[in-house]
């Protein structure tokens, strides 16, 4: 399977100081000195950093040095979790060969198992700034995270928001505190959420708006424009007064039948009404500050009276509504307490809620490692249940179409029986067999093959294993059984005293073709199952007797002082 995967868990090849590199020292992923070296069941070694990326990029991995090789069909270099362990035999002999430091003005030299210590050390290592990925040396990394660093965190001095450096030119555009000066009047220093008020009420050289023309004033000029057309003004001021008196008595009314949901509404006109009064007021001391022009006629000045009596009854008629707004005003507050104990109580929630949903997860891990407990114990009693202790295995292998199906589309390739023993305390084996074949029997036979196994006893019994090995296929109809046995070359790995889980299996690849297992005339599968025996000859294996009676392991004890 190709891979769109970058390797680059290895050191650099111009580590090490030597005339020729040796190629066992590479990873056969990156090609780079190994790093943590882990050898497969095959053979290679790799990077531990570089077999944890292919293996958990989700395909069946080949080792890519048997690849290259021409070794193509072996199951035995797929690479595979449990066929992994760290190399310490290549550790230790890399240890001790002669490297340099690669970074640029270093002349450090000295053995590879001293290499990281200076590497983490060495002040010329380029580092890249975590916060914004510049390279620098490493002496030169914590005052620039501190000082000079674009993406250090710094608080506007202005509102102490917290910020990257970077960024704050552009915070600073919108910082409510920041300090402008006034276009108008030049005053300096003024916060940028403070610029409105002042240009609405504090500016000297502000303009006010004529409610009557729509004209800018400037607020010095504002009384004299006033009066070059008072009768005019005048006018206008009373009828926005009777204007306002109306529309206090439709708030009044809509007061007496007002609903929860309409009080911040009427709070915000009741605001505005005061506002249009207070405007008026202003208004109307201005004109009695500043007397009417000459031209003024005497209808003008009792209309002017008129307009104060009106405005004194508004101003009553508004102390009352003014009550009524306070007791609205409270009843917005008790809602707003209760909002806020409502609130308080959903976050207690939330935080039962996530701390409930931590236990229910912890729970389900708990679960799950049982789960994976009993599967465990379950696969025990089973490898109980079937083992034997003679050098005898009947095997019986249940929906043998499935599992052949299976070995067709390649998963898996093979099925193993239950381990077994020729004595209690003798060698431990199993029987592995390809339904579709394997080796030269491969899509036209079925392979059978015998696994020598690591057992608890293999350091009190002689190697190579030596023993005859006979495997036979039952006829269920008691007519023709398939028979083939062999005795083992002593000189194959397959029969060495194991030194992982199992051995390399060896057997009868032309087991029996394809053609006869289907023959409906012989019953070696029925009811979709298949039984195989296995006989070791246990004849001339002597056997640690584990049944000795106390008297007798004492006597020897005699014999041997």
């Amino acid at each position: 399977m190709s891979l769109s995967v970058t390797f680059d868990g290895g050191y650099p090849v111009a580590l090490f100081i030597q005339d020729k590199f040796e190629k066992k020292f590479s990873c056969n992923f990156c090609q780079g000195i190994l790093r943590e070296p882990i050898q497969s069941y095959c053979g290679h070694r790799f990077c531990k950093r570089c077999i944890d990326k292919a293996l958990n990029s989700g395909h069946q991995i080949m080792c890519p040095q048997c690849k290259q090789e021409g070794v193509v069909e072996a199951e035995d270099s797929i690479l595979k979790v449990d066929q992994l362990y760290p190399d310490n035999a290549m550790k230790r002999e890399m240890s001790h060969i002669k490297v340099r430091c690669l970074n640029s003005g270093c002349s450090w030299q000295g053995i590879f198992k001293e290499y990281e210590n200076h590497a983490s050390q060495c002040k010329y290592q380029m580092t890249p700034c975590p916060q914004c990925g510049i390279p620098m040396f490493q002496q030169e990394l914590e005052d620039h995270k501190t000082k000079k660093c674009p993406k250090r965190l710094v608080n506007c001095k202005h509102c102490n928001l917290l910020s990257t450096n970077a960024d704050m030119s552009e915070h600073s555009k919108v910082c409510p505190k920041h300090p402008l000066t006034c276009e108008q009047c030049k005053t300096k220093k003024i916060p940028r959420d403070r610029m409105e008020d002042h240009l609405n009420s504090e500016c000297p050289n502000r303009k006010l708006r004529c409610p009557l023309d729509n004209q800018m004033v400037e607020a010095s000029r504002f009384a004299g424009h006033v009066e070059q057309s008072a009768g005019t003004h005048m006018l206008y001021v009373i009828q926005q007064t009777s204007n306002v008196e109306q529309r206090v008595n439709q708030l009044k009314e809509r007061v007496d039948n007002l609903t929860g949901s309409e009080t911040g509404l009427i709070a915000h006109q009741h605001q505005t009404t005061l506002d249009r009064v207070h405007q008026l007021e202003d208004v109307v001391r201005n004109l009695a500050t500043h007397p009417m022009a000459s031209s003024g006629t005497q209808v003008q000045q009792v209309e002017s009276g008129e307009m104060q009596i009106r405005v004194r009854q508004l101003e009553v008629k508004t102390d009352t509504f003014e009550g009524v707004v306070i007791t609205l005003h409270r009843d917005i507050e008790q809602c707003i307490t209760t909002l806020e104990t409502i609130e308080r109580q959903r976050r207690i929630d939330k935080e039962s809620i996530e701390l409930n949903q931590r236990n229910i997860e912890s729970l389900e891990r708990a679960l799950a490692l049982k789960d994976i407990k009993i599967n465990e114990l379950e696969a025990r009693v089973e490898f109980l249940e079937y083992a034997s202790y003679d050098g005898i295995l009947i095997w019986k292998i249940p929906e043998f179409s499935k599992r052949r199906l299976e070995a067709l589309q390649g998963k898996p390739f093979s099925i193993y029986s239950p381990a077994f023993y020729t004595s209690r305390t003798g060698y431990k084996m199993c029987v592995r067999l390809y339904p579709n074949g394997d080796g030269m029997g491969k899509g036209s036979h079925m392979s059978l093959f015998f696994v020598i196994m690591r057992g608890p006893y293999d350091a009190l019994l002689s190697w190579p294993f030596m023993q005859r090995v006979t495997f036979m296929l039952i006829d269920q109809n008691n007519r023709d059984h398939v028979i083939d046995s062999f005795r083992v070359d002593q000189t194959s790995s397959s029969f060495q005293r194991p030194t992982s889980d199992m051995n390399i299996a060896t057997g009868c690849p032309l087991f029996i073709p394809h053609k006869r297992l289907d023959d409906p005339s012989y019953g070696y599968v029925k009811e979709d199952a298949m039984y195989i025996k296995t006989v070791v000859d246990t004849s001339n294996l002597p056997v640690l007797n584990d049944n000795k009676k106390p008297a007798d392991i004492s006597s020897q004890k005699k014999l041997t002082r």
